[in-house]
C-alpha cells in the first residue's frame, strides 16, 4: 500500500499547534478552517505572518485544555473525510460484486463502526458473501475471495497485499482516489467482531469520555508505534478495553489506586513463580453493566476535564505496568512470558494482550512511564509532546 506520510509530531500534534495558534470560521460550509496551515490532521502548519507559526503557537499552548481540546479536533474526522470513505465503501462494494457474484456485501466493522475511528485510521470492512446453509463458505473458498478482490482491485488502480495467513484474513488496499487506507477482512466461524463492535458501539452512546479519550489514546499509541499486533505490541481494541477499564475503575472504586480484588481472576494465572508480575485487566460483567447504567444517568461525567483524564490514564497505568516488568538477574521472567492479560468482554478466555512479546511489553511500559514523567509537568506544551510521533514516517 502507499507509504503513510507524517511530519515528525504530526497527527493531532500539528493540529494542536494550529489550533493555538488561531482559527477561521467558513459559514457556507460550516466546518472550522484555520487562517494559517491545514486543518487537517497530520499536515504540516505553515507560518503565520507577522512572526507567527510554531514558535507562537507553542508560547500560546501553556493552557492543557485548549492544548488537549485542539489535538482531539485534529483527530475528529470532517464531513469530507466520512464522505470520502463512504464512497470508497461503494466503489468497494461494486468491485465485490464483480469477483463475488452479487450476494456479496461489503459492512463496516471495529473502530469505523462504533465511532471510535480517527482521521488517520484505516477503514475496517468485512467482505460478506451471503449463501444458503448448504453452500456455507469453507475457509479456502473465502481465501479465493479476497484474493480474486484483491486482483481486481489493482486492476482498478488501488495499491495492496494480502495478509492471508493470519487468523482472520485479510487484504489491505489503498485508494489514491479516496486517499484512504482499507483493511478487508473474510470472517471466519466463530469471528466476535460484531459482538465487539456492538459492545464499543455501546460505550460511547452513553459516555462520552470514552469516544474523546479512546481517540486520544489510540493517536498516542499509533504516534509512538505501539499499537500493532503484529510487531508484538497492542491492537486498538485492546487501547480501548484499557481505557473502559480505567473509566469503570474511576468510577466505582475512586478512592482505591490499587486493583479491586474482582478484576483478578486467579484461573488465568499459571501458577509459576512469575504469575504475580502479571497485569490481569479483567472487566466484571455485573460491574460494567452497572457503571454503564449509572454513566447513562450520569450526564455531569462528560463534562471531566479531558487532559485531567489523560493524565490519570497515564498515571493509573504506568504504576501497574511497571510492577509487571520483568526483574534482572537470577529469577528472571523469561522472554517468553506474555506479562499483560486484557480479558476479553465478548469472548471469556480470550486475552486480547497475547501478541504482545516480551520486547514489545518492555516497550509498552517505558511509552507510559514517558508519558507520565511528561505529564508530570502540568502545561499545555507536555501533551503536545507525548503526542510528537517517534520518527518521520517514510
Amino acid at each position: 500500500g502507499k507509504p503513510r506520510q507524517s511530519p515528525s509530531g504530526g497527527g493531532g500534534f500539528a493540529s494542536a499547534i494550529n489550533h493555538t495558534a488561531g482559527a477561521d470560521w467558513n459559514n457556507d460550509d460550516g466546518i472550522r478552517h484555520h487562517s494559517a496551515g491545514s486543518n487537517r490532521a497530520g499536515e504540516a502548519p505553515s507560518r503565520r505572518g507577522g512572526g507567527g507559526g510554531v514558535a507562537e503557537a507553542r508560547h500560546n499552548a501553556r493552557d492543557p485544555a485548549q492544548v488537549v481540546a485542539g489535538i482531539l479536533e485534529g483527530l475528529v474526522m470532517s464531513a469530507r473525510d466520512v464522505e470520502r470513505r463512504q464512497v470508497l465503501i461503494k466503489r468497494l462494494g461494486v468491485l465485490a460484486k464483480d469477483v463475488c457474484g452479487s450476494n456479496a456485501r461489503l459492512e463496516m466493522f471495529g473502530s469505523s463502526a462504533c465511532g471510535l475511528a480517527h482521521v488517520h485510521s484505516d477503514l475496517d470492512l468485512s467482505l460478506a458473501i451471503y449463501a444458503s446453509p448448504s453452500t456455507a463458505m469453507s475457509k479456502n473458498d473465502k481465501t479465493k475471495s479476497l484474493k480474486a478482490l484483491l486482483s481486481h482491485c489493482l486492476r482498478n488502480g488501488m495499491q495492496g497485499k494480502a495478509i492471508l495467513q493470519a487468523k482472520t484474513p485479510i487484504i489491505k488496499l489503498y485508494d489514491p482516489v479516496c486517499d484512504v487506507h482499507v483493511d478487508v477482512a473474510c470472517p471466519l466461524e466463530g469471528d466476535n467482531a460484531a459482538r465487539v463492535s456492538a459492545l464499543l458501539s455501546s460505550i460511547v452512546l452513553v459516555d462520552e469520555r470514552f469516544r474523546r479519550l479512546s481517540l486520544l489514546i489510540k493517536w498516542w499509541a499509533k504516534s509512538r508505534e505501539i499499537n500493532d499486533a503484529s510487531t508484538g505490541t497492542l491492537n486498538s481494541y485492546a487501547y480501548s478495553l484499557l481505557v473502559l477499564y480505567f473509566l469503570v475503575h474511576r468510577d466505582t472504586h475512586p478512592d482505591t489506586p490499587e486493583l479491586p480484588a474482582h478484576t483478578l481472576n486467579s484461573a488465568h494465572l499459571d501458577g509459576s513463580p512469575h504469575a504475580l508480575r502479571q497485569t490481569h485487566i479483567v472487566l466484571d460483567g455485573n460491574l460494567l453493566e452497572k457503571w454503564r447504567l449509572g454513566s447513562k444517568k450520569n450526564e455531569a461525567q462528560e463534562h471531566a476535564l479531558l487532559h485531567d483524564l489523560l493524565h490519570e490514564f497515564f498515571v493509573f497505568y504506568s504504576a501497574r505496568f511497571s510492577r509487571a516488568m520483568p526483574g534482572r538477574g537470577a529469577g528472571a521472567v523469561p522472554s517468553t512470558l506474555n506479562n499483560l492479560w486484557i480479558q476479553d468482554p465478548v469472548k471469556k478466555g480470550n486475552n486480547v494482550a497475547k501478541s504482545v512479546s516480551a520486547k514489545g511489553w518492555a516497550k509498552i511500559v517505558s511509552e507510559f512511564e514517558r508519558a507520565r514523567q511528561l505529564l508530570e509537568a502540568g502545561d499545555g506544551l507536555s501533551f503536545l509532546e507525548i503526542m510528537q510521533c517517534t520518527k518521520q514516517r517514510r
